[in-house]
């Protein structure tokens, strides 16, 4: 990773990088090496939690007595009660370590979501933080999922309004918040996961010996869903094995949910392998390996096009789709029910000729312009932090 140097200023960074999900973690690591190559120093928080990041130096915000609101099987509205009390003693806490930062970002996963207002609670505390304290607040590579209520509507569009720099993941989520009167229209980003230099034509190919299989349990799915979801896995294994000598894997991106359909998928498919991984080096391993990645979680895709592979995302949800569509690979997105149809364009393009394609529609993706946008503003922020660090020095 690349070291802004000890006289870096510091980067406030709220995401949700501490969570079992690998993907989480990738972003997280991704997050901050493009900070440094911008000129900053990342600090990383939680942003559900409002607090530093476990293991950082200064340790995590203190909960006291507010364990106690920690309610097993209290309502939602009560639970969204307690989460505000909760957030305005954080709030208090975070003045100190905040005041030290000279900028700060909100960066990278579905951080736009609602999710019963746990995400828009947490960014309504980082814009008032960030007005409070006159820091310069960023808004890069979030996504938006699901439905939002009308509150959390308005708390995002809050948030938004209060950022000096919007660009997000994907196009469907930067038109959700332009709907909410984003002002001037958010650009685009992309995943910190994925970058330029990343699309190259020299990757190894003699390794890519597997053709993985990514499982998932799929959100809001019934019974009925799920069970629908791993046949279709089981089907398209079953049709895909052995494609061009290539060994079938079932794998997850760590995610402790995913673990049983992935076994259960997995039993299903004779002769193929099961990879479980605990750390981001494990599965970025069988990423390098892979001549063609069957993705349903978007970080399974965003890691495998960024290590070389073929793509093909296979998802009950919209999300992959949205990310896949705005990086003009709308075509390489399946659902559940299309098993068949993604069978048949293995079998059409192969993973060599799919590979290329799709790297040649990435270079053309209009996210990077974004990006390019993205960190100039944030080069322009480190260098006036760093003069005016100067001037109170020699002044």
């Amino acid at each position: 990773m690349n070291d802004p140097g000890p006289g870096a200023p510091e980067l406030a960074v709220f995401g949700e990088w501490n969570t079992a999900n690998l993907g989480d973690r990738a972003i997280g690591r991704a997050a901050r090496a493009f900070f440094a190559e911008c000129g900053w120093r990342a600090t990383p928080y939680a942003l559900g939690a409002l607090c530093r990041v476990a293991g950082a130096d200064d340790g995590r915000a203190p909960d006291g007595a507010f364990h106690a609101l920690r309610l097993a099987g209290a309502s939602g509205a009560l639970k969204r009660r307690a989460r505000a009390v909760r957030q305005r003693y954080r709030m208090l806490w975070l003045l100190g370590p905040l005041s030290r930062a000279q900028a700060i970002v909100v960066g990278g996963g579905g951080l736009l979501g609602d999710a019963n207002l746990h995400f828009p609670q947490s960014l309504a505390a980082v814009a008032t933080l960030a007005r409070a304290l006159g820091k310069p607040l960023l808004c890069l590579g979030c996504g938006a999922s699901g439905p939002w209520s009308e509150r959390g509507a308005r708390l995002i569009g809050r948030f938004v309004a209060a950022c000096r720099v919007v660009a997000v993941r994907d196009a469907r989520t930067a038109a959700r918040l332009r709907a909410l009167g984003a002002s001037p229209p958010p650009a685009l980003f992309g995943d910190f996961c994925l970058a330029e230099r990343d699309l190259r034509d020299d990757w190894p190919t003699d390794s890519r010996t597997t053709l993985a299989l990514n499982v998932y349990a799929a959100p809001d799915q019934s019974g009925t869903g799920q069970e629908r979801y791993e046949n279709a896995m089981v089907r398209l294994g079953r049709s895909l094995g052995g494609h061009d000598g290539r060994k079938l894997c079932v794998f997850t991106t760590g995610t402790s949910e995913d673990e049983a359909p992935a076994r259960r998928v997995h039993a299903r498919l004779p002769g193929a392998s099961l990879h479980l991984p605990s750390g981001l080096d494990g599965l970025e391993t069988l990423m390098r390996g892979g001549g063609l990645v069957v993705a349903s979680r978007l970080h399974a895709a965003i890691l495998a096009l960024a290590r070389g592979a073929a793509v093909l995302g296979c998802s009950p949800t919209s999300k992959l789709t949205d990310y896949l569509e705005t990086m003009g690979l709308r075509e390489y997105a399946f659902g559940p029910d299309d098993v068949d149809a993604l069978a048949r364009c293995v079998a059409r393009e192969g993973c060599a000729r799919l590979r290329a394609g799709q790297v040649g529609a990435l270079r053309r993706a209009p996210v990077w312009a974004g990006r390019a946008d993205a960190r100039r503003a944030l080069e322009a922020l480190a260098s006036g932090a760093a003069g005016a660090a100067r001037v109170d020095v020699t002044g």
